[in-house]
């Protein structure tokens, strides 16, 4: 393993301007007990990525649990930034500096297609948006993980990444999101019922999030997503289901 993590170490260092991080998420071909063994840093203060002596490669002792699972290529580079965020106690700074990238997007079309454009030169466009970036007073680490994103042409994976980056946070914080879907608005009293349903089985500690949601074409009841539950009392989910019987007993 220690010869594995000595040619990786040697990898990483070719690689310019990627943070030790987000180069384990790059890279596929690299057991998780391999990229363990890379004791790396990440310098929030100072922005600077660099990575372990070798002498210190067979020892991890600043591992971050997650508080939560998140998968594909977009929870890996979440992860990197919630691992970084954690030891430099800028979670919520971080946080909220998506937020203001966010916004800025959303309300800027060239800004957007600035973000998506491919044509633009890596390096090129890395420069442009960190300056961009301390335009809005984005923080050193977050302006940082979004070099490497446009280093490594991630910039269109960064809504996911974004998304994925949320849930460690809600999952840190112990906040468990419902989302209730109904055919019309829901009226305070009914949704009042159903948060005191809900708030009864959550763990002590845990937070709950409502988002509502309205979609007619589910007729009418109710669809509750919470966690990995998925609850369908809707209309709709009935009328399917007897039409499927009436389908099976022709």
């Amino acid at each position: 393993m220690l010869r594995t993590a000595l040619q990786l170490t040697k990898q990483a260092r070719r690689v310019q301007g990627l943070s030790p991080y987000l180069w384990a998420a790059e890279s596929q071909s690299a057991s998780p007990a391999a990229l363990s063994a890379l004791n790396t840093s990440f310098d929030a203060c100072s922005c600077q990525r660099h990575y372990a002596d070798v002498a210190e490669v067979e020892e991890v002792d600043d591992y971050v649990p997650l508080p939560t699972q998140v998968y594909g290529l977009a929870g890996k580079y979440a992860a990197a930034l919630y691992t970084a965020g954690f030891k430099a106690d800028l979670l919520d700074e971080i946080e909220d500096d998506l937020i203001d990238v966010w916004n800025t997007a959303a309300d800027s079309e060239n800004f957007r297609k600035f973000l998506k454009d491919p044509s633009i030169p890596k390096k090129e466009k890395a420069a442009s948006l960190d300056a961009i970036l301390k335009d809005l007073e984005i923080g050193d680490l977050t302006r940082n993980f979004f070099g490497v994103l446009a280093e490594n042409n991630r910039l269109h994976e960064i809504v996911r990444i974004t998304n994925a980056f949320e849930t460690l946070l809600a999952a840190d914080r112990g906040e468990v999101t419902a989302t209730i879907t109904t055919a019309t608005a829901l009226q305070p009293q009914d949704l009042d019922e159903i948060k005191s349903g809900l708030t009864s089985v959550l763990e002590e500690g845990d937070t709950l999030i409502v988002q509502q949601k309205v979609d007619p074409a589910i007729i009418g009841g109710v669809i509750i997503d919470v966690g990995d539950k998925h609850i369908d009392l809707s209309i709709q989910s009935r009328v399917k289901r007897i039409q499927q019987l009436i389908i099976e007993t022709v």
